[in-house]
């Protein structure tokens, strides 16, 4: 019976070879079952390389999504065609360790000229998928919208004031009109305009009166090459090529051919030509491209030839008091007295949302006692020193808020929000911070005028003390102005972080009985020590100006003598104890006297 079984598969296997030789050469068939062993072996060493490919593959494009790219077409095609030779190969596999031998002894010839053919057509196809995946290049590229979308940015919390209300359909409108390219939203820092701003934007892209709506911060000192990047990258175009940075003009013709845009330029701060500093075009240049401008200044909306001006005033008496009430939790079953106290502490907030909403999300779910304690805080406070003279009572009411919240990381966090895009601050008579930057982390890396006055808490600027890795903070200062600070003791407590007071150009000291060195003397690192050590470099220093300040004994350590080549003038007045102005003599006339003119 077995002879009879052995002869029939050998009568099928040779007609099988018959049928394949008419039309191909003999040998190449009868390699199929000679190498029958071989091919079996070369197959599953090309699945462990398929294998192998594609998890490298897989991280690749798992890596990619993490930086929120996007997966290229052949990426995934490719990645499909191995997830299908795989799932085949292990049909296949099974089929061989099936039918590798008729009953114990018996080899079915047959079989193994089959699939041994079929092992070596699957061989073929592995090795071309192996060199697509050597040919591969980027997995992914970048979004078109990368930055936030204007859905993503306005906020889920805008309540609508009459006053919003009326300036929010008023842009409408003006978007609608086909007359009307340039619009601006001008009113009082803090009353609400980017918010208003980005719904209006929202709400435009809804109705479909734009294709793409963009946002771009422009800030009091604009980088006008952050700008055009931001504008740039929410339309898909990359402002670098092969020879290097593209032109405001590329920009402009770019833009052009984006049939309806609306550019929402926030925060300006005096007048800029759109086309010759950041490439807009906008009135016959291209009727499909409207400006919705915001800005503290009307006059600036003037100037800028804004068809439309819209002003966004503060919230009215009960607006106000219903924001801060429902940002504090109260309702109608709250203790008399706290709602008392809520209604004076929130007519201190000017009906300026920037105030009322933290400081009462900070006063929410507080005792009597400590809204007695937050009300007198506030009651006899009022900063002055601030440009807009209508915005003290909200960054009174900023600074209360601050002192509630319950944790360092929530205080870090609001610190960030508040603080990120300052470049001008000017602080007088704060009481409670032993120092201007409690970590770090907050390194006002865009501050370019610092003036301190009567903060008798203030130890130093700087407490570096617990942070293990100094980064950059003060980087971009280029005045300091310190008046009446009685306890400041010294800049930095610690080794001081990278790039400090590296661009800085004029100070001011007066009043600081304290401090016994002006600038930090410079950590010396030992050779164990990691990284380079860093000393303070003052190469922009140019004025130095000092007087009642008793108890200084040095101007400058001597680690900072050989960079003070641009100083020129110094004026020091009633320092009694003074030794000298650089601690090394010697080196102090030989760098000052070449430099000195005053």
């Amino acid at each position: 019976m077995g002879c009879g079984f052995c002869e029939a598969a050998l009568s099928n296997t040779v007609g099988t070879l018959v049928v394949d030789c008419v039309v191909k050469p003999v040998g190449r068939q009868l390699d199929y079952v000679r190498c029958f062993h071989d091919n079996v072996e070369k197959l599953r060493e090309k699945k462990r390389e398929l294998a192998d490919a594609r998890v490298r593959l897989l991280h690749k494009i798992e890596d990619a999504k993490n930086r929120l790219l996007l997966i290229e077409n052949d990426v995934q095609n490719l990645q499909s065609r191995a997830d299908e030779t795989l799932s085949d190969m292990g049909t296949l596999e099974e089929e061989i360790q099936l039918n590798k031998r008729c009953l114990n002894w018996c080899p079915n010839w047959s079989w193994r000229y089959q699939l041994s053919k079929k092992a070596m057509k699957k061989i073929q196809d592995i090795s071309e998928l192996l060199d697509k995946f050597g040919q591969l290049g980027p997995v992914g590229y970048p979004a078109p919208t990368a930055l936030p979308t204007i859905d993503f940015l306005c906020s889920k919390e805008f309540v609508f004031s009459k006053s919003s209300e009326t300036a929010f359909y008023q842009i409408i409108e003006a978007l609608k009109d086909e007359n009307i390219n340039m619009i601006g939203l001008w009113g009082m820092g803090g009353v609400g305009k980017t918010t208003l701003a980005r719904e209006v934007g929202s709400q435009a892209q809804k109705l479909k009166l734009f294709d793409k709506v963009v946002i771009t911060v422009v800030s009091q000192k604009p980088n006008f090459e952050k700008i055009e990047d931001e504008i740039a990258q929410y339309i898909g175009f990359d402002m670098k090529n092969e020879q290097g940075r593209r032109s405001e003009q590329e920009l402009w013709l770019r833009l052009k051919n984006e049939p309806r845009i609306l550019i929402i330029l926030d925060d300006i701060w005096e007048s800029i030509n759109l086309k010759e500093k950041i490439g807009i075009p906008i009135g016959d240049d291209h009727k499909g491209c409207k400006v919705l401008l915001t800005t503290r200044r009307q006059q600036v909306c003037q100037a800028m030839d804004c068809q439309n001006l819209v002003q966004l005033g503060c919230l009215n008496d009960d607006e106000a008091r219903t924001l801060f009430e429902k940002k504090a939790g109260l309702d109608d079953f709250s203790d008399d007295s706290i709602k008392i106290r809520a209604n004076q502490i929130g007519k201190k907030c000017g009906g300026l949302p920037i105030a009322i909403v933290p400081l009462g999300s900070a006063l929410k779910g507080k005792t009597h006692y400590e809204w007695q304690a937050a009300y007198r805080r506030l009651k006899d406070r009022r900063l002055t020193e601030i440009e807009d003279v209508n915005e003290e009572n909200a960054y009174v009411c900023l600074e209360a808020s601050f002192d509630y919240l319950k944790n360092m990381e929530t205080k870090t966090y609001a610190c960030k929000q508040l603080l990120e895009d300052v470049e001008s601050l000017e602080l007088g008579y704060v009481e409670g911070h032993p120092n201007l930057i409690p970590s770090l982390d907050l390194g006002f890396r865009k501050l370019t005028s610092l003036d301190l006055r009567g903060c008798q808490s203030m130890q130093c600027l700087i407490d570096a003390s617990k942070q293990q890795v100094p980064i950059t903070a003060l980087s971009n200062l280029r005045k300091l102005s310190l008046s009446r600070m009685f306890h400041l003791e010294e800049m930095c407590n610690a080794p001081q972080p990278q790039g400090f007071l590296q661009k800085l150009e004029e100070v001011i000291v007066s009043g600081c009985s304290e401090m016994q060195v002006l600038f930090p003397i410079a950590e010396l690192r030992s050779i164990e020590q990691e990284g380079p050590s860093r000393y303070l470099s003052l190469q922009s220093l140019k004025i130095v100006k000092i007087w009642r300040s008793n108890n200084l004994k040095y101007i400058f350590p001597m680690s900072v003598a050989n960079s003070l080549g641009q100083l020129h003038t110094l004026k020091i007045e009633s320092c009694s104890q003074l030794e000298d102005i650089i601690q090394d003599r010697q080196v102090a006339y030989k760098c000052l006297l070449q430099s000195l003119r005053e």
